[in-house]
């Protein structure tokens, strides 16, 4: 709440708060909106955060890894660590875009820091010592504790995801959250739009497949197809727009069909049906209604175009048009010499625009 409250929630009008459920941490924590006093609430019965021994415990192992950053020539003083209640996350090259998190010596370092990391925690045993609950090492969220009669270990890094290292309490996720939100508000997931950018295996998003029926919509840069993904990247010609961009035009297309009186479950039928070819389709009903309102299709009903060296031109005669002046003459019946009937056309054509020009009259 402490982050998204004040870039979000906080600026959001109240009329619309009550409507809004926020789940935070990854979901180690639900929120409420009071309108009776006008604040956000916490959920106590949800929440399940780091005691303080253990959000110190990993602050610790930080550390450590931010010297290993540095022998591997990155400055750690760059880095970023946020804690979320029931997770922390540090983000080694700071809170950037994952650009940087791809390229090949960050991505390896990246992949060795984790692989650090767990067995860190492996050595102090998940933290559990430090707390209700300990750190998750294996990535089964929402599936229980118990595997074969004994605990199974937490997770240290439960998804790689696309940046950073995330430490994250036993069982939160969120999973969690969307099955308390199905729970709660008596909600059938098939009534669900999901919207995350790591839909793949490893992806922060990912464990939403375990709840059948959610439609999920990927606008990251990839995801793992599956019957409930959409993948929601939007091409605009040669390049694929993904991210919070893709996030806002979807969200923009599905309002305006809310808002043309559309059905949720038709829309969400929609989006499953077409993907992202809806926006395909829009752009060429969009430039048909604009080629129709445009004045050539609609308001102009003829075109006047000036005939001389605008239509035709005059091309030089080899024989200077004698050829033409004896059809002509044929045609007519004129009779005598061909050069000097030329002669005769040319002195009435002179006079024929001499007269034009005085009376400002042009015959057909």
């Amino acid at each position: 709440m402490d982050k998204l409250g004040p870039r979000i929630l906080h600026r959001l009008p109240g009329d619309a708060l009550t409507n809004i459920v926020y789940y935070g941490g990854d979901g180690s924590q639900k929120y409420i909106y009071d309108p009776s006093c006008k604040t956000w609430e916490e959920d106590s019965n949800f929440k399940r955060v780091f005691s303080e021994a253990q959000t110190k415990a990993v602050l610790s192992i930080i550390e450590k890894l931010k010297l290993i950053l540095a022998e591997n020539g990155y400055n750690p003083e760059k880095s970023e660590t946020y804690l979320r209640g029931g997770s922390v996350s540090w983000m080694m090259l700071g809170d950037i875009s994952a650009e940087p998190y791809r390229e090949p010596k960050a991505a390896a370092l990246r992949f060795k820091l984790i692989d650090k990391a767990k067995k860190l925690l492996k050595e102090q045993n998940y933290l559990r010592d430090l707390g209700a609950a300990g750190l998750n090492t294996d990535g089964n969220f929402g599936r229980g504790h118990q595997q074969n009669g004994a605990a199974t270990p937490g997770v240290t890094v439960p998804f790689p995801g696309a940046r950073g290292i995330k430490f994250v309490l036993e069982g939160n996720n969120k999973e969690r959250a969307a099955r308390d939100f199905i729970e709660s508000y008596r909600i059938k997931p098939r009534h669900i739009l999901f919207v995350g950018n790591e839909l793949f295996e490893g992806g922060n998003d990912n464990m939403m497949r375990n709840i059948s029926g959610v439609t999920l919509l990927s606008v990251g840069e990839r995801e793992d197809l599956g019957e409930q993904v959409i993948s929601g990247g939007i091409k605009v010609f040669d390049s694929i727009t993904t991210y919070v961009e893709a996030n806002r035009k979807w969200l923009d297309w599905v309002f305006s069909r809310l808002e043309l009186g559309y059905g949720w479950e038709g829309v969400l039928h929609t989006m499953h049906l077409l993907g992202s070819e809806i926006f395909s389709i829009i752009d060429k009903v969009t430039a048909e209604k604009r080629r129709k309102k445009s004045p050539s299709h609609s308001e102009i009903n003829a075109i006047f175009f000036d005939k001389g060296g605008t239509l035709s031109y005059r091309v030089s005669y080899n024989d200077n048009g004698i050829s033409d002046i004896k059809k002509i003459m044929r045609i007519v019946g004129a009779q005598g010499s061909a050069e000097e009937f030329r002669k005769e056309m040319l002195k009435k054509d002179n006079d024929y625009k001499n007269w034009s020009l005085q009376t400002e009259i042009e015959a057909d």
